[in-house]
């Protein structure tokens, strides 16, 4: 003889209730892309002629704006590092672009870049 008492998670009566793991979960794909990040970072650093400006110029890069906080400017990174301010402007561009991280708030953007290129030409011609 069976009885008629059946599982309730197996009825139409159970309902789902809001489990925490299933918001921990993507973060798995964050930390992903965090890691590759780093390993362009790394492998950034590892390939640079002068590893001091390039780590000066990524604190200049990230969009915390951690170097600025901390009173630094490109003069004075370049300063530091014994190069030209360009040189420093030169590598927080690439570093942004290896990084895919978008130009902080004290970087031109590339049509500021471009537009202050073509009036540069423009200034030489007539000379």
């Amino acid at each position: 003889m069976t009885t008629p008492f059946a599982d309730a998670a197996e009825t139409n009566a159970a309902s789902y209730i809001d489990d925490p793991i299933d918001h921990i979960e993507p973060l798995e794909e964050e930390t992903s892309q965090a890691v590759g990040l780093i390993e362009k970072f790394v492998l950034l650093l590892d390939d640079s002629k002068n590893p001091r400006l390039t780590l000066q110029c990524l604190k200049l890069v990230l969009p915390s704006g951690i170097g600025y906080m901390e009173g630094s400017s490109m003069a004075q990174v370049a300063q530091r590092c014994g190069v030209t301010k360009a040189a420093v402007s030169k590598q927080c561009i690439q570093i942004s672009r290896s990084l895919g991280l978008p130009p902080s708030r004290h970087m031109r953007t590339d049509a500021q870049r471009e537009t202050a290129r073509s009036v540069n030409v423009r200034r030489r011609s007539y000379e």
